[in-house]
């Protein structure tokens, strides 16, 4: 037996995901431009977390010694939030 809803929902789903992997590819490859290593939103780059978070950047500090910046921003980011990070981190 089938949930409508479920169902209902996997189709929008569905629907949506070609239009969300363009969009992840397009925003990843800004990231990459900035130098920041990873696939997709899933990206890391040398520098401080701390002075991102202290510049209104959320980031996550990463590696054995925290010496790498972790993002994995939403799907939902705008080229323009995008812009601003970068700019803000430097």
């Amino acid at each position: 037996m089938g949930n409508p809803l479920a169902a209902a929902a996997a189709l929008v789903v569905l629907d949506r995901v070609p239009a969300l992997v363009d969009r992840v590819v397009a925003a990843g490859e800004r990231f990459e431009a900035a130098g920041w290593h990873g696939a997709g939103l899933m990206r890391a780059k040398d520098g401080d977390a701390f002075a991102a978070w202290e510049r209104g950047v959320i980031v996550i500090p990463a590696g054995e010694d925290g010496r790498y910046m972790s993002a994995t921003p939403p799907l939902t980011i705008t080229d323009e939030e995008i812009d601003e990070a970068l700019e803000l981190i430097g």
